[in-house]
């Protein structure tokens, strides 16, 4: 075996997926570790209304909790990356999601509306590990793919999350107001903590002790600045999460508030978008080997259409929330075949700094994703056109950064 070459059994594991209950347990475990940030949303966005007049704010500052929470997910990421690098995942990981815990208690006894801002800003950094470490193991234990397939079976996975999430915090917020969903926020976290305690097992062979050195760190990320695929999948992951983001952050003023919907009732909607995601990405996994640009280019068009159904009808004054959810289901379609491929495209070329690949790629595109949410919050009317544009843009920018400038990039990576 020549030097530098994985044992055979972890070669057998690059090439494929193993169905064995260790293969499936770990697939589970990363669902659970990107599920904890996912979930930190989810849950909470049946109370958005009602908290603000709890705590006397008015619907701008409250949509500032979710896009302070976004922005420290992002900025999270480029800790966490290279630190994972220097140390491994799994210590890096549990202190992670200890912070995150310890955070959701600050969130559910914040007396303010300046408080929860920040309690959810410092509750984003925490869960920020989740995503970032697990998209490093991936890149650490799977080739592009059999990543592309963890990935989609990751998500396929993941879109019970969104679906359950609102439905079970709809009902926590009947039942017990707005602090009622993060202490469930909480013990999730307690739960996927001693998960990961008891079943990760370090996936980085070789940890770099240099990785953190601020001269190293600037030259790993202007490499992946300058990479082309790397860039590109970026942007296109950033996009097409503006467009979700920017919905969640505005759907449940347009359904509570415009259309009259109950909390409770107004959760159930998320089963019928998340449906979407389910199919994308189940279908995305069946076809990998059709290759990842030419799936990637068919997600983009269709998340596309899904924002031009969602926008017309709204700018010709034509609203009905039977008609958004059908849109956002399309959308979602597009999204769960574009992500597995642009992650896979982006992490594939650097299995050394894998870490911090996931961190740049990681911040990039949850700050770009961020700005659907000040979007949405910046220009919210009463009206469905600002969430309905949000995502109708995402689309625009998806297709012009594949079409336009992705496709021989991919293919060179």
């Amino acid at each position: 075996m020549a030097e530098g070459e994985p044992p055979q059994h972890q070669q057998r594991e690059r090439s494929g997926l193993a169905a064995t209950a260790s293969g499936f347990g770990l697939i589970a475990l990363l669902s659970a570790l990107v599920m904890l940030g996912q979930a930190s949303t989810s849950l909470y966005v049946p109370s958005l209304p009602s908290l603000g007049e709890a705590l006397g704010a008015d619907p701008t500052r409250v949509k500032l909790t979710m896009t302070a929470y976004l922005l420290a997910f992002a900025v999270g990421q480029l800790v966490y990356g290279p630190i994972s690098d220097r140390f491994g995942r799994r210590p890096v990981l549990l202190a992670g999601i200890a912070f995150f815990t310890a955070a959701t208690l600050a969130c559910a006894a914040a007396p303010s509306i300046d408080a929860l801002i920040a309690a959810r800003a410092l509750q984003g950094f925490g869960a920020a590990a989740g995503v970032s470490i697990s998209r490093a193991v991936v890149r650490d234990r799977f080739e592009r793919e059999a990543a592309v397939r963890v990935l989609g079976y990751v998500g396929m996975a993941l879109s019970i999350s969104p679906a359950l999430g609102p439905i079970v915090g709809g009902q926590l917020q009947v039942w017990g107001g707005w602090r009622a969903g993060f202490g469930a926020q909480f013990a999730l976290g307690i739960a996927i903590a001693l998960w990961a305690a008891s079943a990760l097992a370090e996936s980085l062979r070789t940890p770099d002790p240099a990785a953190t050195q601020p001269a190293r760190l600037l030259r790993n990320y202007r490499m992946l600045a300058g990479h082309r695929a790397f860039v590109v999948s970026t942007i296109l992951n950033g996009a097409i999460f503006a467009g979700l983001f920017g919905y969640v952050t505005a759907v449940p003023f347009v359904f509570i508030e415009i259309f009259q919907v109950r909390p409770d009732i107004f959760s159930t909607i998320f089963i019928f978008t998340v449906a979407g995601y389910f199919i994308g990405t189940a279908v995305g996994t069946r076809l990998v080997r059709l290759g990842s640009e030419r799936l990637i280019g068919i997600g983009a068009l269709v998340a596309l259409g899904g924002g031009a159904l969602m926008l017309l009808p709204a700018l010709a004054g034509f609203t009905h929330p039977v008609l958004i959810v059908v849109a956002m289901m399309v959308f979602l379609i597009g999204f769960g075949l574009v992500v597995p491929n642009a992650i896979a495209n982006a992490m594939a070329p650097f299995p050394r700094v894998a870490g911090t690949a996931s961190a740049l790629f990681g911040f990039a595109q949850t700050a770009i994703a961020a700005v659907g949410s000040v979007a949405v919050a910046a220009t919210y009317d009463g009206t469905v056109r600002p969430m309905a544009a949000t995502v109708f843009a995402a689309g625009v920018v998806a297709v012009v950064a594949h079409w336009g400038f992705g496709r021989s990039a991919g293919a060179r990576a």
